[in-house]
C-alpha cells in the first residue's frame, strides 16, 4: 500500500472567528455599553425626582393642612376675628370663650428669600388693659416656609383677609418648592375660609387686641 502523501494529510487549521476582537468591534461594544448605561442611569435618575417631588408635595400638604385645621377650627369657635397686616407681617387673631386668645403671625423668618414667610402661633390670656403681644421668638413655629399664593394675573392674594366683622375669614397659602425660587410654582397650595361662630362673652371686660 502507498503511504498517504503530505497532502492528503487532515488539517486542524480552522478559520481565525475565535482569534479575538477587532479594534473595531470593541469600540461598538464600547458605545453600546455605554449608551445602555446612560439610559439605565437617566430612567434611575428620573425615578428618584419623581419621588423626591412626591414627597415634597406631600410634606407641603400635610403643613397646609395643619396650618387650615388650627385657622378653622378655632374660628369657628371664636367670637370675633381681628386681620393686623403691618410691615410685611399678617397677624390673625380670635376671640375665645373663657377670656381666652389665639393668633396665627405670617412673619419674615431671618435670612429668608423675598417672599418668604413662616407661620407661628400663640395663645394668650384676655386682657383689660395693655396690648397684645407682638409676633416673636416665643411663638411656637406651625410652618417654616410658607408664601402667598399668586393669581394667573400676576397679583399676589393676602394670606389672610376679613372684609368685615361679619364676613368670614378667608385665607390663601402656598408652600414654596425647596430647589426653586419664591415666585415660581409652589409645591402645593390650600385656600380656606371660616366664619366666627362663637358667642360673645360679656361682662368680663377683657379683651384681645
Amino acid at each position: 500500500m502507498t503511504p498517504a502523501s503530505s497532502d492528503d494529510q487532515p488539517t486542524n487549521d480552522q478559520p481565525g472567528d475565535d482569534a479575538g476582537l477587532t479594534l473595531v468591534e470593541l469600540l461598538v461594544y464600547m458605545f453600546v455599553g455605554a449608551l445602555f448605561l446612560g439610559i439605565l442611569g437617566a430612567v434611575f435618575v428620573g425615578a428618584l425626582r419623581a419621588d423626591s417631588v412626591t414627597r415634597e408635595r406631600d410634606l407641603a400638604t400635610g403643613q397646609l393642612q395643619a396650618i387650615s385645621t388650627s385657622l378653622s377650627t378655632t374660628v369657628r369657635s371664636a367670637s370675633a376675628v381681628r386681620v393686623e397686616t403691618s410691615g410685611g407681617t399678617t397677624v390673625v387673631r380670635a376671640a375665645l370663650p373663657g377670656d381666652r386668645c389665639s393668633a396665627w403671625a405670617f412673619t419674615t423668618p431671618a435670612g429668608a428669600a423675598t417672599g418668604i414667610r413662616e407661620v407661628r402661633v400663640r395663645t394668650y390670656a384676655a386682657f383689660a388693659t395693655g396690648s397684645a403681644p407682638a409676633p416673636g421668638a416665643s411663638w411656637g413655629v406651625l410652618a417654616p416656609r410658607v408664601r402667598q399664593v399668586v393669581n394667573p394675573t400676576g397679583t399676589a392674594r393676602p394670606f389672610a383677609a376679613l372684609a368685615s366683622a361679619d364676613a368670614p375669614l378667608t385665607w390663601n397659602i402656598a408652600v414654596p418648592r425647596l430647589d426653586a425660587a419664591a415666585s415660581s410654582a409652589p409645591a402645593a397650595s390650600i385656600s380656606g375660609s371660616a366664619v366666627p361662630l362663637g358667642k360673645t362673652a360679656g361682662g368680663s371686660g377683657k379683651k384681645c387686641w
